[in-house]
């Protein structure tokens, strides 16, 4: 495996992981939404962060693959969607 192989397996990680964060926010805020529940609310907004700061670290990723390996193909169009 080539270290282009590499990076695109850790973005692919990182993209799975950052959605499932998302998923489990939009879960908590539809559960607080329907049960009033303003300390659920105040956490989802406190990660929210969390999920700024992780979307800033696959750009930053996304921007070094391209600099550094010139993806093309399959390989470019991936790291574009992400």
């Amino acid at each position: 495996m080539n270290h282009l192989d590499t990076e695109l397996q850790i973005l692919k990680a990182d993209t799975l992981e950052m959605w499932a964060l998302v998923i489990n926010q939009i879960t908590k805020a539809q559960e607080a939404i329907m049960n009033f529940d303003t300390d659920l609310a105040h956490e989802v907004h406190v990660n929210e962060k969390r999920v700024d700061a992780f979307e800033l670290k696959l750009n930053m990723d996304c921007e070094n693959i391209l600099a550094l390996f010139n993806p093309v193909a399959i390989d470019l169009r991936f790291v574009l969607a992400v």
